[in-house]
């Protein structure tokens, strides 16, 4: 994709809006809820904390803001008999995507912090009783460095992604290293395939081979071998001749007396 926001203008905005959102931009819905998070995290957990989710949230910002400038508003890329054939949504679907970018980017304000408080945990009171209705300086600390950080990580994905030049060219050259690193998932998939698949792998090929192969094979194999060595030693007596079965007799029934007169 890339260049749809021309044909896509309902489509283009209502995700402009939403990714806004996800960027935690304010004064957009997911910029209160993100703070509240991060200040919680702050003020009942830890500082360490606190800095994972703020990098979290730079990087969503930066990765939000990526895939709408980059699919809206970038340059075309792909088939052009794709890009000929895109159109907007019927209403049955920018109906919706609509009310969904009106409560985004208004539901906010149910999170600015007033003089008497946040007016979303003044309603929510009732219910959690430990909620707190009033805003502490440090709130107001943490919700302008959080605002910061959505700022900057949505401005440098729209300096990077917007309009590339040879400046991001040599960015990107520079943190390829870096890129590498995350498509290949920290290389998590080839430690496992390292330390996990391949000696399990080896493991069962030496069960296969000396266990399945030798041991259980061998011992079907082998007593099929046997019965069949002890019926080509017992056909020999199914001679189909009848004189060969009175011969048989005959010498049964000697051996019978025999026996008889030698033990009396």
């Amino acid at each position: 994709m890339g260049g749809l926001a021309p044909r896509l203008r309902v489509t283009a905005l209502t995700f402009l809006v939403g990714a806004a959102t996800m960027a935690g931009l304010p004064p957009f819905s997911g910029f209160f809820s993100k703070d509240a998070i991060l200040a919680g995290a702050f003020e009942h957990g830890s500082p360490a904390l606190w800095i994972v989710g703020t990098a979290t949230a730079f990087v969503t910002a930066f990765y939000s803001l990526r895939v709408a400038l980059l699919a809206f508003f970038g340059a075309p890329r792909g088939e052009p008999a794709v890009l000929e054939h895109a159109h907007e949504s019927p209403p049955v679907m920018t109906g919706p995507l609509a009310i969904l970018a009106l409560a985004a980017a208004g539901a906010g304000i149910l999170g600015v912090p007033g003089v008497e408080g946040v007016s979303l945990a003044r309603f929510l009171a009732p219910v959690f009783h430990e909620t707190s209705a009033s805003a502490s300086p440090s709130e107001w600390l943490l919700m302008a460095v959080s605002a910061t950080v959505a700022v900057v990580s949505s401005l440098a994905a729209s300096w990077i992604y917007l309009r590339p030049g040879p400046s991001q060219e040599r960015i990107a050259t520079k943190l390829r290293p870096l890129r590498r690193l995350l498509a290949e998932g920290y290389y998590i998939d080839r430690l496992y395939g390292v330390v996990v698949v391949a000696p399990f792998r080896k493991l069962a090929e030496a069960c296969w081979r000396s266990v399945d192969d030798r041991a259980v094979d061998g011992a079907v194999n082998g007593i099929g071998r046997a019965i069949e060595a002890s019926a080509q030693i017992l056909r020999r007596l199914q001679t189909g001749f009848v004189v060969n079965y009175l011969l048989a007799i005959l010498v049964g029934a000697v051996a019978m007396v025999a026996f008889f007169l030698l033990r009396s």
